[in-house]
């Protein structure tokens, strides 16, 4: 490897130790990055030696994009479950997508043709509805599609922590702000699902013959906590690494 036979002492004086190896290099690791870097792919013996060298040379990414993109491709090529879990959630993300689309355009659609919409409840129950049943109606599907949107951000926040995944670097920051955000995303969706029940419940009474019920979710808030926990465990996980980085 590159950095078998340092000297450390000698290295130190120079703007970046390993710029003085690539003359003995391979020709595969002479560029200046590569060099920089090349500690990281040390056996862990000679790993240590490596670690003595100065804060300057530290490699907190890849500065290789073209290098970093290949190995992501190569990852995600080599783990079907990232494959499959983010061709579903980005399907997700289209059905998420249509629904709020859908019953956003629903709800003004409904208060402008009610005439029609009662005439059709009508004919389908033999009851005639309401006509406070129409501001129901509308409300519950601008409340769907609040809920939609919710989720939509939540398999958004899901796939980039996917892709994180595919590119070998998760325990970064930003997924434990995702994740705090879906934990909140998700007690949001079970908070709104409620007056949509309970307008449901009251739009079929007085409706004849239609019936709707709802009840309050346990796994939502557990999904919310473990979210939470999850959060915490992934800015500790960031920080341990920084912390292991500025030790290097």
């Amino acid at each position: 490897m590159l950095l078998l036979n340092i000297d450390i002492d000698h290295l130190e004086k120079s703007s970046c130790p390993a710029l003085a190896l690539q003359d003995r290099a391979p020709r595969s690791c002479r560029s200046p990055a590569r060099c920089c870097c090349s500690f990281q792919r040390l056996p862990p013996p000679h790993r240590d030696r490596a670690r003595r060298l100065p804060p300057r040379c530290r490699c907190r990414r890849s500065p290789d994009p073209i290098n970093e993109e290949t190995t992501t491709m190569s990852l995600r090529t080599r783990d079907p479950l990232l494959t499959a879990g983010r061709l579903i959630v980005t399907a997700g993300l289209g059905l998420a997508a249509l629904i709020g689309v859908t019953s956003l355009l629903g709800a003004p659609a409904i208060v402008l043709f009610r005439a029609d919409v009662l005439a059709g409840i009508a004919s389908e129950t033999g009851h005639a509805a309401s006509t406070q049943t129409i501001p129901g109606l509308a409300v519950i599907l601008l409340l769907i599609a609040a809920m939609a949107a919710a989720a939509f951000l939540f398999l958004l926040d899901l796939r980039r922590i996917i892709d994180s995944v595919g590119a070998g670097d998760p325990f970064i920051p930003a997924n434990a702000r995702r994740l705090t955000r879906m934990g909140w995303l998700t007690l949001a969706v079970e908070g709104m699902s409620w007056p949509v029940g309970a307008m449901g419940v009251w739009l079929a009474g007085m409706i004849g013959n239609a019936t709707a019920d709802f009840d309050i979710s346990p796994g939502s808030f557990l999904l919310a906590i473990v979210l939470f926990i999850l959060a915490r465990v992934f800015r500790e996980g960031a920080r341990m690494r920084d912390d292991l980085e500025g030790t290097v």
